[in-house]
């Protein structure tokens, strides 16, 4: 997820050829923020009484996610322009 909020592609299970090409930015941050809200579903499971998956926490992964959704196309046009002007 880091990767793609630097916008730099990264291999996830969707790239061409899975799992061994790059996948954009986008699509990193949205396989990352899968991961990351799986982790805190199953820590929910067990007893933990700091951490309730409740509607505050479901807002605050919304804002993790709107957040990150922008910086990683922010810094994918970034990294693509820099690209482009040092050819």
């Amino acid at each position: 997820m880091a990767s793609s909020l630097m916008g730099i592609p990264f291999p996830t299970p969707f790239a061409c050829p899975s799992g061994v090409g790059n996948s954009g930015p986008v699509v990193n941050f949205i396989w990352g923020f899968f991961n990351l809200v799986s982790g805190i579903y199953i820590i929910t499971l067990h007893p933990f009484p700091m951490m309730l998956f409740d509607l505050e926490m479901i807002a605050f992964l919304g804002g993790v996610f709107a957040i990150g959704i922008y910086l990683s196309i922010h810094f994918g046009k970034v990294r693509h322009q820099t690209a482009q002007s040092s050819q």
